[in-house]
């Protein structure tokens, strides 16, 4: 074969191939975790401009635990509990499993790529009963000890503090916040989504999300499975209806003859 016929075929492959990072990328932490993919990455020296990931994607590994880790700049570092990658979701909780203790300090997601859908807004108590058994509210343990009990409500502050019932002598509100949080799910971490890069096209046609090329942040779609063409399938004709053919042909034939005939029907 010569270079020039071979030239189409070689374009075709290299138009299929996934680009690659200077450096192989880790696809999983030492302590196990959620597989890695695009557009999260786990940059080499934690650069966080690596091409290992999208912008604001960057993944690392838990000195302590090796567990993976998403920092967010205005609130820290989270576990990576679960992410999604078609639905574009991810789950992150605090690596003490204390995330209300998070809330107390401040919790902001504004300079990153993710957003959320829901907000909700919950006030924090201290109640100096051990035992709180008023409806609405929650207890948190992991801030609470035997002196004092931290709880959360999701109704304003004021309700508590201007009503003459127990609560108005036991506790005091601490803070009032608002983050993406739902009541019921208090222990299954926060659920953040992200918009762009938008890859739920290519992954749900089973293909590779990355960058088009090493320097800019275009994206597409590599390694598509080829579509298998499946074979024209030939219907054949039911013979039953063959059966009401001949009978209709010998009643025409009959019909046209104008003297008095007996019919018979011949069944196949």
């Amino acid at each position: 074969m010569s270079l020039l016929t071979s030239l189409p075929s070689i374009f075709f492959l290299l138009f299929l191939l996934k680009p690659t990072a200077a450096q192989p990328c880790p696809t999983s932490c030492p302590g196990g975790g959620p597989q890695i993919n695009f557009p999260f990455g786990i940059n080499p020296h934690g650069n966080p401009n690596g091409r290992c990931s999208y912008p604001g994607f960057g993944l690392s590994c838990s000195n302590k635990t090796q567990q993976l880790v998403l920092n967010l700049p205005e609130s820290g570092e989270f576990i990576v509990r679960y992410i999604d990658y078609e639905a574009q979701q991810i789950w992150i909780n605090d690596p003490n499993f204390c995330l209300p203790q998070r809330f107390l300090h401040s919790f902001n997601i504004s300079g990153t790529p993710f957003v959320s859908e829901f907000w909700y807004t919950f006030t924090f108590f201290n109640c100096s009963a051990i035992e709180v058994a008023e409806g609405g509210l929650r207890p948190i343990p992991c801030l609470s000890n035997q002196n004092y009990s931290i709880v959360a409500s999701q109704a304003p502050a004021d309700i508590f503090v201007d009503s003459t019932n127990a609560l108005q002598s036991a506790c005091h509100p601490i803070t009032t916040f608002t983050v993406p949080f739902v009541w019921y799910g208090w222990w299954d971490g926060v659920r953040l989504e992200w918009t762009k890069p938008d890859c739920r096209s290519c992954i749900q046609g089973r293909g590779d999300c990355w960058f088009k090329n090493s320097t800019t942040l275009e994206i597409g779609c590599f390694n598509l499975p080829t579509q298998e063409i499946m074979p024209t399938q030939v219907t054949k004709t039911p013979y039953k209806p063959l059966k009401w053919f001949i009978p209709y042909v010998l009643i025409k034939r009959l019909n046209s003859i104008k003297a008095p005939c007996t019919m018979y029907l011949w069944w196949i």
